[in-house]
């Protein structure tokens, strides 16, 4: 790093939630330890897997924070008191929100706090993202969001066009942005703890759109888990609709505007607000479909799937000048499908891959366990 970039990460803190995930705490604190930036963890677990306090590090400044979920508190109560909590924590220039299990590249970092602070019409910044999936000491590696691509009108001063082009494409929840777009967005999204956990999120996402002039950036960014086994506290429900929580939505989205544009007509507002919860409700009613279907129809998907799966590993396992004619036989449309197989490639890899595999008593030995 040189000491350009040693002074752009230490102006930046990330909130990183947690439950009951002691392991992915290992890797997250191994991971950020000789990174100098300032880490926030807020684990809702019952007891305290770690130490309370100042975690040592050479180079990251990691707090361990304990917020333990109450016998009759719901999760995302609890969930949502821990991101209100890590919002008040934040005391740099530049912020962002991480999943437990999930880690900025490096390179991505820096390339995204180099525009924020060099540009001041922007303050988001998003990117590419790679997805990892464990299988004992194998990874597979995938491409996600392949469609997430350089957007001028995502970066508009217009908030009307901002509005207008947010058609739930793209999201800055795992972004890197301005500390005051991070904390007005996320203090707003869990004011209210919804009936179903994934409005509050979704709620964030239409926010980020909002507030937010997003820059996305062509280099990998975010390093997600694709996990094999469910988080039981997101156990799914379909969610029935709610006229008042529909209200309390309206609400959030009309109050953030005027913030935003106070001089914006009562009629816009109300136009604009609508626009955004009905995103909201065909984004609930789309995932209700899909976990509603029956087990015929899962299956087939499933066995649809993993044929699609092996032509590509044979296509992939032939000859480059076998690819080649076959190629030129397929429909350009499918060109895409070819380059979305293929695992992505970053800086970084390797190092990600060797801290995915490292022994856990190795893990929990540097995290001084």
């Amino acid at each position: 790093m040189t000491p350009e970039e040693v002074a752009l990460l230490s102006e930046l803190t990330i909130i990183i939630p947690t439950y009951n995930r002691p392991l992915e705490l290992e890797r997250a604190i191994e991971y950020w330890r000789d990174i100098p930036v300032t880490v926030h963890i807020l684990d809702g677990s019952q007891k305290p897997w770690f130490e309370i306090g100042a975690i040592v590090s050479s180079g990251a400044k990691i707090t361990y924070h304990s917020l333990p979920t109450k016998a009759n508190e719901k999760f995302m109560e609890n969930y949502s008191l821990r991101i209100n909590e890590g919002m008040s924590l934040i005391k740099s220039k530049y912020a962002a929100l991480l999943a437990d299990d999930d880690y900025f590249t490096l390179h991505g970092l820096c390339t995204s706090l180099e525009l924020l602070s060099s540009n001041d019409k922007i303050d988001a910044v998003i990117g590419k993202c790679a997805t990892y999936c464990l299988y004992g000491n194998e990874i597979e590696w995938k491409k996600k969001y392949l469609n997430w691509i350089p957007n001028e009108l995502l970066k508009d001063e217009s908030l009307a066009i901002r509005i207008k082009n947010d058609v739930g494409k793209y999201f800055v929840y795992y972004g890197i942005l301005k500390s005051e777009k991070l904390i007005e967005i996320h203090t707003r999204a869990n004011r209210f703890v919804f009936s179903d956990f994934r409005v509050n999120e979704l709620v964030a996402h239409h926010l980020g759109l909002t507030y937010c002039r997003t820059e996305v950036i062509e280099e990998y960014l975010w390093i997600r888990q694709k996990s094999l086994v469910k988080n039981p506290s997101y156990e799914h429900e379909i969610r029935s609709s709610d006229q008042n929580e529909n209200l309390i939505l309206s609400d959030i989205f009309s109050d953030a505007i005027t913030d935003i544009e106070p001089l914006v007509s009562a009629e816009l507002k109300s136009t604009w607000s609508a626009r955004k919860v009905k995103l909201i409700e065909e984004r609930l009613r789309a995932d209700d479909l899909k976990y509603s279907s029956t087990v015929t129809a899962k299956q087939t998907k499933i066995l649809v799937a993993f044929a699609k799966r092996g032509l590509m590993a044979l296509f992939l396992l032939t000859p480059r000048w076998l690819q080649f004619i076959l190629l030129k036989s397929v429909l350009s449309r499918y060109l895409n499908v070819v380059n979305a197989e293929q695992p992505p490639e970053f800086e970084s890899k390797q190092d990600m891959s060797m801290l995915l595999t490292k022994p856990r008593e190795e893990l929990r030995l540097r995290a001084n366990i």
